[in-house]
């Protein structure tokens, strides 16, 4: 694992606050989601386990900005793609806290000619593995994140065995 991963590792997943590991906000008038994250994670016998009932931790920083208003959506929704074989995970970003769908960021209903150009969003941070059940096997996987309409850049992490005896 390089120095850059390690950095990933020392991240809060459970808040929602920037970090050294966050993306970088592009400027006030781009409006979608970026993701961020280390390049391996290991799992395995020796490996602290990710908490909330996760195998392992595989660090996801993300930084989104996105049109106040409209219809209410699932908010952020992750994906993985193993990259071997093809298969797909999907689900909507929880809160382990809470165990809930995390919120969009606006709640309240607001009449949309007061949201008329105005935008919502900011940085988060959390373990894949509260989120998606992937197996407990190595592998490489393609991870996105979309809020409402927009598709985040992909990341790219192996999943991989440190158990002493490999």
């Amino acid at each position: 694992m390089t120095d850059a991963d390690e950095a990933f590792f020392q991240v809060d997943l459970e808040s929602s606050s920037e970090s050294p590991c966050s993306p970088r906000p592009p400027g006030p008038s781009w409006r979608g989601v970026l993701i961020r994250a280390p390049s391996r994670a290991p799992f395995g016998k020796g490996v602290p386990p990710g908490g909330h009932g996760a195998f392992a931790t595989i660090p996801i920083c993300g930084y989104s900005l996105v049109e106040a208003g409209g219809e209410p959506g699932q908010g952020i929704v992750l994906t993985a793609v193993n990259r071997a074989t093809g298969k797909r995970y999907a689900a909507p970003l929880v809160t382990p806290e809470e165990g809930t769908v995390a919120p969009e960021p606006i709640h309240a209903p607001v009449p949309s000619s007061r949201l008329e150009g105005l935008s919502s969003g900011g940085f988060f941070n959390t373990n894949l593995l509260w989120t998606l059940d992937l197996p407990r096997a190595p592998a490489v996987y393609e991870i996105q994140a979309q809020l409402k309409g927009y598709t985040s850049n992909t990341v790219t992490v192996e999943l991989y065995d440190a158990s002493p005896d490999r």
